[in-house]
């Protein structure tokens, strides 16, 4: 967003919106990587992607951003993440590089090379989504899932429409390879003046499988607190307090924490503290770290055991303080059934066992007691993942959840959520299991569908006034072994559903391209609920109105062109006759046309056609020979051409329809071509018939040589001069005829020239 000088805003709210802000992000950070990353679930590559243009010295004056980012970098685990930067306005100000934040003094110097560039310029979102993107694929840890923090107080601007038209190309550049990744952007917008279109911001974190928080007021906070740490930990916000220090200046709080699946407790203290003290059940002190910010302290341990906590600070009396715990957790749920001890095929007469064990720090909970405070509910679907039941409970028996059940006759899978002792955590899917009427055999391994392409790229022209809609059909894009027909679902997409999209009777219909370059990830099921992934790829070419135009001016230029050159050729004078023959089935017929001008179809011949098309035809080029052009072709030799040049000798060309495999050859055509004899010669005054000479029809010449004459008659020569010279004449039987002395005189047949 463009600079736009100072603008009235509540600070205080502003400084809420940020911290919010920050809040969403991490919350959907630990949702999109419960199923695919168990073993280092809550570690991840981190890029925190900061608008830095001018408008955010409006927006944000006191700086409450780098307190909202601050206390996310702070609130991380003290080992197995690692964090990168990246600021941008007229491009990208700064790349701070991926490193491990195990230690504070690391996450202290991230934040302050963050401070270190003052607000100024444009909105150049490209340009840093792209350098993030690039950043975890170049230097983030592979086994790592990986997010993109995107904060922002507007949408894509620059100086002028070409550059920004650029940005807007490196955006849409940048999602598809974050989605290629699984890399998930989730965008806080701090609208608070109101200005920005959320749509882009949503959009980026929609396309990608991160989530889009729209800040504008203090309102926003709890409920961004609540949501943030309910996800990305899988935990809850625990407030411990919210009082006032008494008069003693010392406050004290108790909190308990479970037996199982606590990694690290952070303790947020809103409010002027100092000398916190965390005592364990054992009455004793325990190792902390202490973070303190301008308007937060946050207190972390990691020797944690089950029981009563005790909380111990000094404080300036009267002054409110309120306390907050989040756990960090490293716990995961296993699932598992009894279906492969049932011995056969699950019938709707088996009891069906789904289980489920909580791990932590590699180990698994065996005992009952472990469990205490949680809970666990089972959750059914069909093989295309609809939910046909959900909250069936679990009880805790022989070290683990269990719930056991007959089904109908069917294709199940089953997931297990878990809840309790401030976290939420969620399982793995266990299916397929099929459920029969009868035993049965065990059937062989159902496969999964596979993709004829795994990408499918397509280009499309948007073009002004016209309908641009593009239309895919997915039927056919994966086959199974199994099945004949599959199922598919749009699993996700670059493009906004109801806004750019609409999918029906396996048909996408694109509308409206929002992003220059897209993709849609198709899901094709089998019956067994197994599936392949489809990556289709869309890239829209927007032609201008202006571009339009030269375009057309261009194609009217050729189309000029080409109707001059075929004009020319239907004037042009064949200049003789054409002879065609043909042999079919050994019976030979032929015809002979004078052609006109242009070129004759040989169609108007009365022979065979060979099969050949209406448009194979004769042209003509206003010289001793023509061109056959031959629709689709015919054989001279073994090679088979589709023009050949028939020249003027009267001599015959022949062509074959095909050849076969002894090279013998079939049926044939034949053509000559005759020129006419123009003549463009004149009489000369013997009355014979030259061109540009005098002489008889024998060919012989005679000459003129400044009154004298050749005769010519029998190729003897003589001349005469005008000017009196004696005549020179040949031995022969030629005559003169009557010449004439240059004076008027003539002589008879041998007679002398006079001198």
């Amino acid at each position: 967003m463009k600079n736009t000088g100072a603008k009235k805003i509540k600070r205080i709210s502003i400084s809420l919106c940020f911290a919010a802000a920050l809040c969403i992000c991490l919350y959907a950070v630990g949702f999109s990587v419960k199923a695919d990353n168990q073993a280092t679930i809550n570690k991840y590559n981190v890029v925190v992607v900061l608008d830095s243009s001018g408008s955010m010295e409006d927006t944000d004056p006191d700086g409450n951003r780098y307190e909202a980012i601050g206390l996310f970098i702070n609130l991380l685990t003290e080992s197995g993440n690692n964090i990168g930067g990246v600021v941008f306005s007229n491009g990208v100000q700064l790349s701070e590089d991926i490193v491990s934040a195990d230690d504070q003094s690391t996450k202290d110097a991230f934040m302050e090379k963050l401070k270190s560039i003052a607000p100024a310029g444009w909105t150049d979102t490209g340009a840093g989504l792209e350098t993030a993107v690039n950043m975890i694929e170049e230097q983030g840890d592979p086994e790592l899932p990986s997010v993109i923090l995107y904060l922002s107080d507007g949408n894509t601007e620059m100086g002028t429409d070409a550059e920004t038209e650029e940005s807007l190309q490196r955006k849409a550049d940048a999602i598809q390879k974050a989605r290629e990744n699984n890399i998930q952007v989730y965008s806080v917008c701090l609208n608070a003046n109101q200005d920005a279109d959320v749509t882009e911001m949503s959009q980026i974190a929609d396309a990608t499988g991160g989530i889009f928080k729209e800040i504008t007021s203090a309102a926003d906070l709890k409920d961004a607190f609540n949501l943030f740490y309910e996800t990305i930990y899988g935990t809850s916000t625990v407030q411990i307090g919210d009082e006032t220090v008494p008069e003693s200046g010392v406050i004290e709080k108790e909190f308990s924490l479970p037996a199982f699946g606590v990694e690290e407790v952070n303790i947020i203290i809103y409010g002027d503290v100092d000398n916190v003290q965390i005592t364990n059940p054992n009455n004793a002190v325990v190792d902390s770290t202490t973070v303190k910010s301008n308007t937060y302290t946050i207190v972390k341990f990691s020797d944690v055991q089950e029981g009563n906590w005790k909380l111990k600070a000094n404080g300036i009396p009267g002054t409110n303080v309120k306390v907050n715990m989040v756990y960090n957790t490293d716990l995961t749920v296993q699932i598992g059934s009894n279906a492969d001890e049932i011995g056969h095929s699950v019938t709707s007469d088996d009891e069906l066992e789904i289980y489920a064990n909580l791990v932590s720090n590699g180990e698994t909970a065996t005992q009952d007691n472990q469990y205490n405070g949680y809970e666990a509910s089972l959750v059914v679907m069909d093989s295309y993942r609809n939910v046909i039941e959900d909250d069936i409970q679990m009880d805790v028996t022989g070290g683990k959840f269990s719930v056991k059940r007959n089904y109908e006759p069917g294709t199940y899978y089953f997931k297990v959520i878990l809840t309790g002792n401030y976290l939420s955590k969620e399982s793995e899917e266990l299916g397929a299991v099929t459920v029969t009427e009868t035993a049965e055999p065990e059937p062989e391994p159902n496969t999964a569908p596979t993709p004829v392409k795994d990408k499918i790229i397509k280009k499309v022209y948007v073009i002004p006034f016209r309908d641009n809609t593009f239309e895919f059909d997915v039927d056919g894009i994966a086959t199974d072994k199994e099945d004949k027909e599959l199922h598919y679902e749009i699993e996700s997409s670059s493009f906004e559903e109801g806004e750019d999209y609409t999918f029906s009777d396996n048909k996408i219909e694109l509308t409206h391209y929002s992003l220059s370059k897209g993709a849609f990830t198709i899901r094709a099921y089998d019956s067994m609920g197994e599936y392949c992934d489809v990556e289709l790829v869309i890239t829209s070419i927007n032609v201008g109105l202006v571009t339009m135009i030269v375009l057309a001016v261009i194609a009217l230029i050729i189309l000029i062109i080409v109707g001059i050159i075929v004009y020319k050729n239907s004037i042009i004078s064949f200049k003789g006759t054409i002879e065609v023959k043909t042999c079919v089935n050994d019976v030979e017929k032929s015809d002979r046309r004078e052609g006109r001008r242009g070129n004759v179809k040989l169609s108007k011949f009365k022979v065979d056609d060979l099969g050949l098309r209406k448009n194979t035809r004769f042209q003509a080029t206003g010289k001793d020979y023509i061109y056959f052009i031959i629709k689709p072709g015919l054989y001279m030799g073994n090679r088979k051409i589709k023009k050949v040049k028939i020249n003027g000798d009267g001599s015959e060309l022949r062509l074959y329809k095909k050849v076969s495999n002894d090279g013998q050859m079939s049926d044939w055509i034949a053509i000559s071509f005759v020129p006419k004899v123009y003549s463009s010669r004149k009489q000369d005054f013997f009355g014979n018939d030259s061109s540009n000479s005098w002489g008889n029809n024998n060919g012989d010449y005679g000459s003129m040589q400044g009154g004298g004459v050749f005769n010519g008659l029998d190729g003897d020569y003589g001349d005469a001069n005008m000017y009196g010279g004696e005549p020179k004449q040949s031995s022969g039987n030629s005559s003169w005829g009557n010449p004439w002395d240059g004076q008027g005189n003539s002589y008879d047949n041998g007679d002398t020239w006079p001198k």
